[in-house]
């Protein structure tokens, strides 16, 4: 369940910094939200984990953005992450199914 959960939050933080990273054209106002994102994610790591990792995928992402003159780099690794995303979730629905379980 854990494993979900963590996919869930990854997949969040994903699709929101893919939205702010398309639709952010001016670098200071992208990096005030870095600045507001590293408060949050490393005040509420010890408080909720899931919250945690929701805003610290946020946060890597874009400070991945914020140094190149073009997006695709950044948007490439929002794809990878919800790709592998998606092959976690799919590993962890085949590990609960019976034929899978070492007796």
């Amino acid at each position: 369940m854990m494993a979900l959960q963590n996919v869930v939050a990854t997949y969040l933080g994903a699709l929101l910094a893919g939205v702010l990273i398309a639709g952010m054209q001016n670098v200071l106002a992208l990096e005030l939200i870095v600045v507001a994102i590293t408060v949050l994610a490393f005040t509420i790591k010890d408080l909720n984990y899931l919250l945690y990792l929701f805003f610290f995928t946020i946060l890597i992402l874009l400070l991945i953005s914020i140094g190149m003159s073009g997006q695709s780099l950044a948007v490439w690794r929002v794809v990878t992450i919800l790709i592998g995303a998606w092959i976690v979730l799919v590993i962890t629905f085949l590990s609960q199914l019976p034929f899978f379980k070492i007796s």
